[in-house]
């Protein structure tokens, strides 16, 4: 996620998650294969290795396989390092998005049925909850969550604090307009889409 430049690219997979009504739940997420193998191995049980990650394909099959020996090159705890990194990270995401919930009540609106930000209210924050605020409005507008990167926050942000009205942006799944009052976001039609893929194809 980091080197993909992910809007939040640190806190990593989480252990609980809600997923159309469920929670996802990893338990083993915070313990090494070692010593799962280790213990597989002391009990005697069996287990099946996932073909695909030997595929170099994925690009976080060649972090394990490439990157991630490099860097024990420079410190052979990195490993380790990175998880607290991901921990920490967690932990202030957590607290950051709950300031940023609130914040949302204000900054953020249904107008019509498309969500706007308002630039005033978003301004009185700081930028670190300006993110996450623009965030939660691209995603409670129905952006597409994965392809969503920081980029496209800022550039919502910039749009928001010190755009003109007229100014539009393209971001995933969704098209953001600025007015003179405020920005307005609201999903890209199937139709617009089709006309923006067949103009990309001449």
């Amino acid at each position: 996620r980091l080197l993909r430049g992910a809007a939040d690219p640190l806190a990593g997979m989480p252990v609980r998650r809600p997923h159309d009504g469920l929670w996802v739940v990893r338990p083993l997420l915070g313990v090494w294969r070692d010593e799962v193998l280790a213990y597989l191995r002391a009990e005697g049980v069996p287990w099946r290795r996932d073909p695909t990650n030997r595929s170099r394909a994925a690009l976080r099959n060649r972090i394990r396989q490439d990157l991630l020996p490099v860097l024990e090159g420079y410190n052979p705890g990195v490993r380790a390092v990175l998880w607290r990194l991901a921990q920490q990270a967690a932990d202030d995401a957590q607290v950051l998005d709950a300031l940023a919930a609130g914040a949302a009540r204000t900054a953020v609106r249904r107008r019509r049925g498309r969500v706007a930000i308002d630039p005033e209210a978003l301004r009185a924050l700081p930028a670190a909850l300006q993110r996450r605020v623009v965030y939660r409005a691209l995603r409670d507008a129905g952006g597409n969550i994965r392809g969503l990167a920081f980029v496209h926050i800022e550039r919502v942000r910039d749009m928001t604090l010190d755009g003109a009205p007229g100014e539009r942006a393209d971001l995933p799944g969704l098209v953001a307009c600025r007015t003179a009052h405020d920005v307005v976001l609201q999903p890209v039609r199937r139709r617009q889409r089709r006309r923006t893929g067949a103009r990309k194809m001449l």
